[in-house]
């Protein structure tokens, strides 16, 4: 993988679970937007229980200026999902990692 991994855990309000999961299942296009100006190649968020791990993938190469329309978008929606949060994204520290290197027999 070339460019930037990084996970982060966060908690949801028990009560907010399901309204967390539907704003995710409904993802404006204009926050797809966002993510793909801020270079993102990949995001995933899994739940176990309250509990969230995000692992994101980005390539600073392909990051662009995003337009005023996108950045409200992305603040309206740190706004509506931020009451879900009962404690909100923190990094993760790796305990360990293993990549299998593949080999070049040409």
């Amino acid at each position: 993988m070339s460019g930037q991994r990084e996970v982060r855990l966060a908690r949801l309000h028990t009560a907010q679970i399901s309204s967390y999961e539907a704003l995710h299942a409904g993802l404006p296009a204009l926050n797809r937007r966002g993510l793909e100006d801020g270079g993102f190649t990949a995001v995933t968020i899994w739940r176990c229980g309250e509990h969230l791990v995000m692992l994101t993938e980005r390539d600073p190469a392909l990051e662009r200026a995003s337009n005023p329309e996108v950045l409200e978008a992305g603040a309206a929606w740190e706004q509506v999902t931020g009451d879900c949060f009962a404690s909100t994204w923190q990094d993760a520290a790796l305990v360990f990692g293993f990549e299998r290197k593949m080999r070049d027999d040409g």
